[in-house]
C-alpha cells in the first residue's frame, strides 16, 4: 500500500497514512505573537523530520494532499498562463479584497497544452523561445477558473523531504484529490463532490475525468470561524445547501456545465444529502457513509493513474520541482557540457592545424599551377585573375579548332617481302636478282628463271596468291630467263 501523507499548507498539522501512519502536531504558539520566519523554517523542518523518522526505510511518498484552508477558486481573465502574469492580474483583480485571499500560488485550472509531435520541444526550445513571448499553453480571451493556495512553507517542507532522500511522487490539493477519487471517467459527465465533516466544514469540487473543474469550502457556521448572520438558517444542512446552490449557480453560469451526479462524502452527512437531493431533484445524489472522508478520498485518488503535468490532476508547481535527483542530472548534464566544450575546442584546435597545412597545400598548388601554365608559353594566361576559367576557355577554343592530319598509316612492306619469298620458295632454279619497294612507286622486281615456262607459273602464283601489292608485267622488258615486274599499292 502506498505511503500518503495529509498536510496543511501552514505546516500546523501532518498525518502520514497507508504503510507508515502517524500524527504530528507543530508547537503552539504563545500569545497573540505571529510566528516569524525563523520559526516557520523550523516548522518545516521538524515536519520533514518527522515524516522521516516514521517512514524509516521507506523513502517513497505516492502523494501529498494539502488542505485547503486558505485556497481559493476564482474566474480570472489573463493574457497567458506564465506564473508572473497570473499573479499580476490576481493583484490587480483583488486589491480591493484585503487580506481576504490570502497570498500564494496561482495555477490555473485548465488542460494542459498537447505535447510537440515532432519532439522538437524541451529546454532547448524553451531556450529559444523570446522574453515576453507566449507559450504553448495561451489564455483563454474568454477566461478561466485558477486556484490561488499559500504553498510556501509546504515547498519548504518538500525540499526538507528531499534533503532527507524522501521522495515524493505527486503533490496536489485535497480538490484535486476528491476530483481524482469520487469523479466518473468520463469526459463528458460532472460529478460534484462533497466531502463533509460535520461540525466543522463542507468541501466541495467539480470534477470531470478525474480532473478537477472547480472547488470551494463552506464553513459550518458553528466552528467559530464563520460569524453567524440574522438571515442565515439555522440548519448547517440548509445553510450549506444555500450556499451550494449560490455557488454552483454562479459557476455555471461562467463554465456554461452543470453537475450531472452529485457524491456526498462522510459520516453524519444525512441531513445534508436529504438537501441537496430536495434542492437538486432531478440529480442523482449518492452519499458515502465513511468514518474517515479524507483519509478514503487520498487512498482512492492515489490509486487513480499518475499527474502528469496537468493543473486539473496536481499542483504543477510542486509537483515538477527541482528534486536533489533532477539537481543530480543538471550536474551531470553540466559536466557532460563542460566535457563537450573541451571536444570541440580540441576539434576546433585540430581543425586550425588541418586548415593551416590546407592552406599550406594551396599556396604550393599554386605555384605549381603556374609554373605548368608557365610553361604552355602564352603569358595571356598568367595574367589572368583565374587560371582555371583561362585554361577552360583555351581547351574549348582548341576543341572548336580543326584537329590535325596525322601522317599515313605504314604500308605493310615487311608482310610483301615476306609473301614474295614464301611464293618463289616453290620454285626450283628462281633467284631474286633485284627488289625495289617503297611506300611510293616505282616498284619494281626482276626475277632470274631458268626458262619461260617457269617464269609463267611464278606471275600465275603471285596473282592467285594476292597480297597488299598487285604485280604485273612490265612491258617489253622481260627474256625468256628475265623476268621483270611492277608493283602497285592496292590500298
Amino acid at each position: 500500500m502506498p505511503v500518503l501523507c495529509d498536510i496543511q499548507a501552514d505546516l500546523g498539522k501532518a498525518r502520514l497514512l497507508g504503510d507508515a501512519t502517524g500524527e504530528w502536531s507543530a508547537v503552539p504558539q504563545i500569545g497573540d505573537q505571529k510566528p516569524d520566519v525563523e520559526m516557520l523554517r523550523a516548522r518545516a523542518s521538524q515536519a520533514a523530520d518527522w515524516a522521516a523518522g516514521v517512514l524509516g526505510s521507506k523513502r517513497r511518498v505516492s502523494l501529498v494532499c494539502i488542505d485547503t484552508d486558505g485556497s481559493t477558486c476564482l474566474w480570472l481573465r489573463s493574457p497567458n498562463d506564465e506564473q508572473p502574469v497570473l499573479a499580476a492580474t490576481l493583484r490587480n483583480v483583488t486589491q480591493d479584497w484585503g487580506d481576504s485571499i490570502a497570498a500564494g500560488s496561482v495555477q490555473r485550472l485548465v488542460e494542459s497544452a498537447p505535447l510537440d509531435p515532432s519532439g522538437s520541444g524541451g529546454l532547448l526550445k524553451a531556450l529559444r523561445r523570446p522574453v515576453g513571448q507566449k507559450g504553448a499553453a495561451t489564455a483563454a480571451p474568454h477566461g478561466s477558473p485558477v486556484l490561488t493556495a499559500p504553498l510556501a512553507l509546504v515547498r519548504l517542507f518538500l525540499d526538507d523531504l528531499d534533503a532527507r532522500g524522501v521522495r515524493v511522487e505527486a503533490v496536489s490539493s485535497l480538490w484535486h484529490a476528491m476530483a481524482a477519487a469520487w469523479s466518473t471517467g468520463s469526459d463528458r459527465e460532472v460529478t460534484a463532490v462533497l466531502v463533509n465533516e460535520p461540525g466543522v466544514r463542507t468541501e466541495w469540487c467539480w470534477g470531470r475525468g478525474g480532473g478537477l473543474i472547480v472547488g470551494g469550502t463552506i464553513l459550518d457556521e458553528r466552528s467559530g470561524e464563520a460569524a453567524p448572520e440574522e438571515s442565515v438558517p439555522s440548519d448547517p444542512a440548509e445553510r450549506a445547501a444555500g450556499r451550494l446552490a449560490l455557488d454552483w449557480l454562479t459557476w455555471s453560469a461562467h463554465l456554461n456545465v452543470s453537475p450531472s451526479s452529485i457524491v456526498v462524502v462522510g459520516e453524519g452527512s444525512e441531513a445534508l444529502h436529504a438537501k441537496i437531493a430536495e434542492r437538486w431533484p432531478a440529480i442523482p445524489v449518492r452519499i458515502e457513509p465513511v468514518a474517515d472522508p479524507i483519509a478514503v478520498t487520498m487512498n482512492k485518488a492515489s490509486a487513480a493513474p499518475a499527474a502528469e503535468a496537468d493543473p486539473r490532476r496536481c499542483l504543477v508547481s510542486l509537483t515538477q520541482r527541482p528534486t536533489r535527483a533532477r539537481r543530480s542530472q543538471y550536474l551531470w548534464a553540466a559536466a557532460a557540457l563542460v566535457c563537450l566544450a573541451g571536444a570541440v575546442a580540441a576539434l576546433g584546435y585540430r581543425m586550425m592545424k588541418a586548415s593551416a597545412e590546407v592552406r599550406a597545400l594551396a599556396v604550393q598548388a599554386s605555384a605549381e599551377s603556374r609554373a605548368l601554365v608557365e610553361s604552355l608559353g602564352d603569358p595571356s594566361l598568367l595574367q589572368s585573375p583565374n587560371l582555371v576559367k583561362a585554361l577552360e576557355s583555351k581547351a574549348l577554343m582548341m576543341r572548336s579548332q580543326e584537329p590535325p592530319k596525322g601522317p599515313p598509316a605504314p604500308k605493310p612492306i615487311y608482310e610483301e617481302i615476306k609473301r614474295l619469298g614464301e611464293v618463289l620458295a616453290r620454285f626450283e632454279g628462281v633467284r631474286m636478282v633485284q627488289l625495289s619497294i617503297d611506300i611510293r612507286t616505282p616498284i619494281t622486281l626482276q626475277l632470274s628463271v631458268p626458262d619461260r615456262r617457269t617464269g609463267e607459273e611464278v606471275r600465275l602464283a603471285l596473282a592467285q596468291n594476292p597480297g597488299s601489292l598487285k604485280w604485273t608485267e612490265s612491258p617489253g622488258a622481260g627474256t625468256d630467263q628475265v623476268v621483270r615486274l611492277s608493283g602497285v599499292w592496292d590500298k
